[in-house]
């Protein structure tokens, strides 16, 4: 069993924005030409990548395991 300060440290390290997943998804698209905004506050679900023009939302959803 973990103590409530493990758990604490463990939680403070899980990232909500520029996880290895969607910075390596964002230098694709840019390198495609692709252009996109991060982490859009006024669309629901505050999307990972937005096409607005195209209105297409992308969410990176990392995998953590907890128990």
């Amino acid at each position: 069993m973990k103590t409530p300060e493990q758990i604490h440290f463990n939680m403070s390290r899980i990232r909500s924005k520029d996880t290895i997943i969607e910075v390596k998804l964002r230098k694709e698209f840019w390198s495609r030409g692709l252009r996109y905004r991060k982490n859009v506050k006024n669309i629901p679900g505050k999307p990972s990548i937005a096409f607005i023009g195209k209105k297409i939302a992308i969410f990176c959803d990392s995998k953590f395991w907890q128990r």
